[in-house]
């Protein structure tokens, strides 16, 4: 019965406690900020983006959530939106070893997962989802299109009988949601 249960811890964003919903501020330059616990972002790069992250009150209607990460742009890059080639800012969730364990991921017995989550965005267009393990060097990556209206997205993760996973309290892996990326920070290397 449990078997399909969520690994991600608080992806309802139910728990606030570094902020209890008060917005923060994220500066370039290599800073990482939580909105909602466990979800990390990071802001790297010599750009001039920044931005406020808050958890809120707005979720999809019947979805049976309540809350959200927003993320407002409060300083937008001055060279035309165009971020420098190192520059990215993400949004990212690690799973630990012992949450992941039942995925076997790195045997050859590795099962297939599914990500599923609301988004909604000022700008609509595709958006690149990273999920990455920096333990073994594996990576998958793959894009998402999101609108200006909240919609749900179910990408579907095949299971990597390569690489090596944590089985511990150390991450096995991290979803980099990728939000603003140059030019030589694509695919895997989203995050940090």
């Amino acid at each position: 019965p449990l078997s399909n249960r969520n690994i991600v811890i608080n992806g309802a964003m139910e728990v606030d406690q570094r902020n209890g919903g008060s917005a923060v501020t994220s500066s370039p330059g290599g800073t990482l900020n939580f909105a909602a616990d466990r979800n990390h972002f990071y802001n790297y790069g010599t750009g001039e983006l920044t931005a406020t992250l808050q958890r809120v009150a707005d979720a999809p209607s019947g979805s049976g959530l309540y809350n959200s990460n927003k993320v407002t742009i409060t300083t937008p890059e001055s060279t035309g939106g165009t971020p420098g080639s190192d520059d990215r800012f993400s949004m990212q969730h690690r799973i630990e070893g012992r949450d992941a364990n039942r995925l076997a991921l790195g045997t050859s017995g590795a099962k297939a997962f599914v990500v599923s989550f609301y988004v909604k965005a000022s700008i609509a267009g595709d958006y690149g989802l990273a999920i990455t393990n920096d333990t073994g060097g594996r990576s998958y990556c793959m894009l998402y299109p999101a609108t200006t209206s909240w919609s749900r997205v179910v990408l579907k993760v095949p299971g990597d009988t390569s690489g090596t996973y944590q089985a511990g309290t150390e991450y096995a892996f991290a979803l980099k949601f990728g939000l603003y990326n140059g030019s030589n920070r694509v695919g895997a290397d989203q995050g940090t």
